[in-house]
Order: structure tokens, then sequence, then C-alpha cells
């Protein structure tokens, strides 16, 4: 618990010096800004920065000794890299099912990143214009730059919705090509390492153990990594990411429009009534026209202002009739019979594995098991207990070899093979002692 404690805190202090130097380089003085704030009389002392950033670095010099203090500062310094290097790997390896849920997501933003960056920066942009600005082109062309910004979204949404395939068919074309690899340069690439070697060479039984454990372990990965997809097809984790993708349509349409609204307002004020408002009031109003309510209190006057009104009344029919319909049915149905192609053709590929395996080493996936389960216990237990199967003690696994008998266990991971004969067994069994 300590320890958790201390990562937290690390944490925490790289992400608040990366953060503070972002604003400050790209935003605004966010040191003086907090002073005016809170201490508005004490705004002088920011000249003496330079020896509070010194005291402080001694007071954790002093406190943490040399070792921890360089380990924390090479940590902040270096905090970017360990963060998309580190961290974010390591989160989605342990966290695959949400990362294969949302592939359609971190997908479109790696493809199409740099089209992403660049209406983003339109956008921020155009924002920022309508914050400062009181001309009246600059509004207007903001606005412009807005209304195009969302209606790209519009359709790359219903162009999504209309593809025969999403992206989720990549993943299988990824598979099958990986199949193809393997078929190319042999199915059991541990059986192809053991053909090199000779029956006279002096490691040859060590490199056989070696490669039955490379090819058992793989076998049997593929059919785990099926199940772990089948149980995420008929979780909700899809069904989440759905919504989450129409919930930000929602939200980007509202804020889109409410900027709209006040430029619209800045540039004429009678244009809505009543007078005297702010950004957060037309917020409202957008969620409000949206919604088809009037809990906003405000109300169109020119006729633009109502044209613009009526947009927002026919994006959120669109988004209700439109994007619903098919995010939640086509596309949904659409994603699961992926998931089910690539579930299937994973059995298939453990299934031709299994075989091969059975053939090169002339003993089947269960026997295997046994075998390896004297040398590599840990790594073959794991490998149960993500089939969904109870852990073996070592000393079953022996008294099951000497017995010639293996404990039988329901399971849909398990693999039905041939069951080898007794004096097979016992031969093939022997080359790991």
């Amino acid at each position: 618990m300590p320890g958790q404690r201390k990562w937290w805190l690390r944490e925490i202090i790289a992400i608040l010096v990366w953060a503070m130097a972002f604003v400050k380089l790209f935003v605004c003085d966010i040191d003086l800004l907090i002073l005016q704030s809170t201490l508005p009389s004490h705004t002088h002392l920011l000249q003496y920065r330079f020896f509070a950033i010194i005291g402080i670095t001694s007071a954790l010099w002093v406190t943490l000794g040399n070792r921890r203090f360089r380990v924390l500062v090479g940590y902040i310094l270096f905090y970017p890299f360990i963060l998309t290097l580190l961290h974010v790997p390591v989160w989605l390896f342990r966290h695959w099912a949400i990362a294969v849920a949302f592939y359609p997501a971190i997908h479109n933003h790696i493809v199409q990143f740099r089209r992403n960056f660049v209406m983003a920066t339109i956008m921020a942009l155009s924002l920022l214009a309508i914050a400062l600005s009181e001309s009246h082109w600059i509004l207007h062309l903001a606005m412009s730059l807005l209304a195009m910004c969302l209606g790209i979204h519009f359709l790359d949404r219903i162009r999504m919705t209309c593809q025969p395939s999403s992206v989720l068919a990549d993943l299988r074309s990824m598979a099958h090509r990986f199949w193809q690899y393997m078929q190319e340069k042999g199915i059991l690439t541990g059986k192809d390492k053991l053909d090199k070697l000779t029956l006279e060479s002096s490691d040859y039984e060590r490199q056989r153990a070696e490669c039955v454990y490379q090819d058992f372990f793989t076998t049997w990965t593929i059919l785990v990594l099926a199940e772990r997809i089948r149980e995420l097809a008929i979780s909700r984790m899809l069904d989440i990411y759905l919504i989450g993708s129409l919930l930000f349509s929602v939200t980007f349409t509202v804020l889109v429009f409410s900027a709209e609204y006040w430029s619209l307002y800045k540039i004429d004020a009678d244009s809505f009534t009543p007078s005297h408002l702010t950004w957060w009031d037309f917020v409202g109003y957008s969620f409000g026209t949206i919604m088809t309510s009037d809990i906003g209190g405000i109300s169109p006057v020119s006729s633009f202002a109502k044209c613009i009104a009526y947009a927002e009344i026919f994006c959120g029919l669109l988004l209700l009739v439109i994007l619903v319909f098919s995010l939640l049915t086509i596309e949904r149905e659409r994603y699961r019979a992926e998931f089910d192609d690539l579930i299937e053709f994973l059995k298939s590929m453990h299934g031709d594995m299994a075989m091969e395996f059975e053939k090169s080493y002339k003993m089947s996936l269960n026997d295997a098991e046994i075998a390896l389960l004297l040398s590599h216990e840990k790594a073959v237990n794991q490998l149960r207990v993500w089939r969904g199967l109870a852990k073996l003690p070592r000393r079953e696994a022996e008294n099951a070899r000497n017995a010639d008998t293996r404990p039988r266990e329901s399971s849909p991971l398990v693999c039905e093979s041939k069951v080898s004969t007794t004096k097979q067994h016992t031969q093939e069994s022997d080359f790991l002692d």
C-alpha cells in the first residue's frame, strides 16, 4: 500500500509539472493567473520564482537522498516518453477487451490523424475568434468554419453506417495474413527449428522439449484468444462504445450550435431575446433546442437566428432517427457478425495447429500438458487458468504420468484430441526427464 501511494504521488507530480509547463508555454502565465485569483496582493512574489524553484529542489534532494532524487527527476523529465511507451501499452495489454471494443475509434484517430488534427485546429481557432473578436467578417468566417466541421462530422457518421464492413474486419484480415505467413514459414515454428537438428545432437532432447513447449503454448493461446473475444462480443463493451459515440455526436452538435448562436448574438444583439446573454446561456439554449424544449428562456428573433435554430432541430432529428437507429441496430449487428467471423477463424486456426502438433510430435495436446507440467509448471497452470480450468499440482502430474492416467475435465476450451496409447504416452513423456 505505501508503495502504491508513492507511485501515485510520483505520477501526480509528473503530470502537474508537465501540465504547468504546457499551459505556461502555449496558453497563458498560469502562475500569475493563480496568484491573481487567490492572492492578488502577492503577485510581486513571482519575481523570485527562481529562488523558490531552487529552494524546493534542495529540500527534495535532502529529503529523498541522491538515488531517489535522481530517479524522481529523471522520471519527471522523461514522463511523456514513459507515458507513451510504457504506461499506455501496459494499460492496453491489461484492458485489451476495452481496446478491442474501442478499436474503431482508435483506428480512426491513427489513420486520419492529420485530418483530425487540422479540423481540431480549425475549430479551436474559430472558437477563439468568436470569443475574442468583434469584427463581423471574422465572426462570419468562424461560423462558416464551424458549420463545415459539423457537416464533415455528420457525413463521416453516415458513411460509417453505410459501409458494408467496419474497421473490425481489419482484425480478421490481420489474422488471415498472419495465418498465411505461418503456413508459408511452417505452422509450428518450434517443429521447424527441431527439423534442423539431428538425433545425434547433444542438446536434441532439450531442444525438443523447448519446441514442444513453444508450439503447445502458441496453439492453446489461439483458442484462449478466441474465447476471450467471444466473451467480449456478448458483453456490453460494444454497446458502451456505440452509446459513447452517439453521446459525443450530441455534445459536439450542441457546442457547435452554441458557438454559432453566440457569434450571431455578437454580430446582432437583437437576434435573440432577452438581452445580456452569455455563451453559457446559449449552451443551455442549444441543448434545449436539440431536445425540442424551450427551458432555455431564449427566443430567436431574426430570420437568420431562426434558420440556425431550425438547422439544429434538423440535426437533432438526424441524430435520433438515422444515427441512433444505425448505431444501435445496424452497426451493432455488423460488429457482432465480424467478431463471430474472427472467432470462427481463430478456432479453425487452433484446430489445424492441434492436428499438426499431434502429427509432428506424435502426442496430443493433453498428453503434452502432462509432460510440460513437470518442467514448466507455472506457465502451464497459468494457461489452464486462462482456459477456465483449475491448476494442477506437480505431484498430480507425476502420479498421472506414472499411472498413465489423466484427470478429465469439461471445459469449452479443451480440445478433443485422440488419446495416445500407454506405451507411446510413456515414451513421449520421458523426453523432459
